[in-house]
């Protein structure tokens, strides 16, 4: 009366799956108490929702709105409600609301919400290395050169005696 009787998991029709790969499934928790340094591999999900020092390698990682990562991040998909300081690298990243981020991303897609903090460039992960070694970082490669325009001068004149209210003209002579 007191006690139940475990429910049995139903039986796959392969009867050779370990019972490890089902376990693999249940994502890896940091909680918000832990702080670590070091290196973590994870085949599967991590959510951080503490402080980690170090590089982070995992398919799916979700660092938590108390979550905090100081070195690199990578993975398939990166969700990021905390904070990252450090480079980001992932097939799809996903920056939410309230996010903190100080690093550059290297992403294939990139999702940034209204009201998240991004301080770096944001990158595609380029096919080959020659092609983003050929150009400065912030340059943006072109097919044709744009003619150059021939300059114009720009004179201020005072609308008013005040040195407050200034007009721009704009000359092409």
């Amino acid at each position: 009366m007191f006690f139940k009787k475990a429910k049995q998991r139903p039986q796959s029709s392969s009867a050779s799956m370990p019972v490890q790969q089902v376990e693999a499934n249940e994502p890896s928790y940091i909680g918000r108490d832990t702080a670590l340094e070091g290196q973590i591999n994870c085949e599967g999900e991590l959510h951080i929702d503490g402080s980690f020092r170090g590089t982070v390698r995992a398919r799916v990682c979700v660092v938590d709105l108390h979550g905090v990562i100081h070195g690199e991040l990578s993975g398939e998909v990166i969700h990021v409600r905390g904070r990252v300081i450090g480079p980001i690298q992932g097939s799809k990243v996903y920056i939410h609301a309230g996010a903190h981020v100080e690093g550059d991303i290297f992403q294939d897609s990139v999702s940034i919400e209204n009201g998240a903090y991004v301080y770096g460039t944001i990158r595609h992960n380029a096919g080959s290395s020659a092609a983003a070694s050929s150009f400065p970082p912030h340059a943006v490669p072109m097919t044709e050169p744009i003619p150059e325009s021939p300059k114009a001068e720009l004179t201020l004149e005072p609308a008013k005696p005040d040195i407050q209210n200034l007009r721009m003209v704009h000359s092409r002579d």
